[in-house]
Parts: structure tokens; sequence; C-alpha cells
């Protein structure tokens, strides 16, 4: 299949730029191997991720959604001590400084239908396995497919992904990531080193009375 741009992923950074792209008139082919709505950590926005999401178009969704509201941050280190709360709203003085807590499968599936409405084209439960490259210029993408079909996806511009800082998992190392950045972050790698976890927190930690409601409470170690 021929397009202008190949995203890799379908999380929100591929759905965004597919929905960017696709606003400017490329056709964008997105190819995401799961199948949404699917569950994901990362549930946390911040403030200024508002312009984004009014610059594809989603804004007023996401104001009417049934997310919770975020005003606030609070740090907690390993000791259980809780720092003073951080307001949003006291270093930004814009509607933008109340960002939502989100639930990412139903987050996640309202970006991905965004490209699509913007004209996108989202395959999902295929996998992206190799990159096409002759004369060493990226092309297109081969992937598998969830039936074990392969298939191959052409780019007129050049083939993205959204996966390409992925690197510090050892399973990741010299493929197709490796690939697409080349040299250029080989040096900070190190940097990258730490995987995420989450936790619930069992009982509430003292602090300061809230001034808002929608704090978030950060664990850090």
């Amino acid at each position: 299949m021929q397009y202008d741009a190949i995203v890799i992923g379908g999380g929100p950074a591929g759905s965004t730029a597919a929905a960017v792209l696709a606003t400017k008139g490329w056709r964008v082919g997105v190819l995401e191997k799961e199948k949404f709505p699917r569950y994901h950590i990362g549930e946390s926005l911040l403030p200024y991720g508002y312009f984004t999401l009014e610059r594809i178009g989603v804004l007023d969704r996401m104001k009417a959604s049934h997310f919770t509201r975020k005003h606030s941050v609070q740090f907690v280190g390993a000791s259980g001590r809780a720092s003073v709360p951080f307001y949003f709203s006291q270093q930004l003085a814009h509607e933008a400084s109340a960002t939502w807590q989100v639930l990412r499968s139903e987050f996640d599936q309202l970006l991905l239908d965004n490209a699509r409405e913007k004209g996108a084209e989202a395959i999902e439960e295929i996998t992206a396995r190799e990159l096409i490259q002759p004369a060493g210029a990226v092309t297109g993408v081969k992937a598998i497919a969830n039936d074990g079909a392969p298939r191959e996806f052409h780019a007129h511009n050049q083939a993205f992904s959204f996966r390409v800082f992925i690197t510090e998992f050892p399973q990741l190392k010299g493929d197709m990531t490796d690939c697409l950045i080349g040299n250029l972050f080989r040096d900070f790698r190190p940097l990258f080193d730490a995987v995420a976890r989450f936790a619930a927190v069992p009982e509430p930690l003292p602090h300061g009375k809230p001034q808002a409601t929608g704090e978030v409470l950060e664990p850090c170690r």
C-alpha cells in the first residue's frame, strides 16, 4: 500500500502526528500492533498538552469528557514525606493550567479516532518488523498481520516511528528503532536505562488542604 507517510504506533504521539499530517493533506498510514481500546499506563497529562489537544481538534471533547480534572501535583519521596502541592495556575495564567487525569484506553482511542476523522488510515493488529531501505533510504515498512500474513507499506516521503526512543530495553537494541535514529541519541542511551511502574497509595498521605480538587500524588525514588 502506498502513502505519503507511515506512522509506526497508534498511541498519543503516533495518532497526533497522523492527525497533523492528514490535516495538511498527506495520505497517512498508521500501523498499530494492538487492538484499541487497550490497557496502558501513563495517565497523567501536563498543562502544556492543552495546546496540542487544541491543535488537533479534540479539546472540546476533552472538556466534555468524564476524565478527572487535574489542577496540581504533589511529590512523595521514598520516606513517605510529601512535598507541598504544586499548583499549575501559579505558574501558568491560562485555562491550560487545569489538565486531566485520563484513562488511557479511552484517551488513546479518542486520539486514534480523531486521526481517522482527519483522513489517516489506521490499521490495527499489525506489527512493523522491518524497514524497506533501497539504497539506504527508508521508503517503507514490512509488517506482519495477526493472522501471520506479511504485508508491505510504502511511503513517498518517509516512514516515522514514535517508538524510536524505547531503545533502553535489550530486546530492542539493534532492531529497526536503532536504524531510524542512527547514532544521534546513542551516547544518551544510559539516561533512559529505566522502566516505568505505577502503584496505588493505600491511604491518603498527610498534606496541606488543597486549593482545588484534582491533586495528583507522584511517587519519587
